[in-house]
């Protein structure tokens, strides 16, 4: 059952990171809405249809035990951002 419970955590973490990410709606000092285009998951390229587009995944995740039992654990993200723009640092 443990596994489950890092499952679990580990989507939340993501979950998380996808709410702050919608809420950036338009609104100064913000230039675009992502709230519709912000995903938990990971797309390529090819699959994107609607700009900008972000992308959010759980990765690889390391622990470290210390001592008494405990243990520090590590999660990597990716995020991805996709702009459709000649100049994407305008976007």
């Amino acid at each position: 059952m443990a596994e489950r419970d890092y499952t679990t955590r580990r989507m939340g973490i993501v979950k998380a990171i996808e709410n702050k990410l919608k809420l950036i709606n338009g609104n100064s000092p913000y230039r675009s809405n992502l709230y519709n285009n912000v995903l938990p998951r990971l797309k390529f390229w090819d699959e994107v249809q609607d700009f900008p587009a972000v992308h959010v995944s759980a990765g690889a995740e390391s622990r470290i035990y210390q001592g008494g039992g405990y243990k520090d654990r590590f999660l990597t993200v990716t995020i991805r951002v996709y702009v459709q723009e000649e100049n994407a640092v305008f976007a």
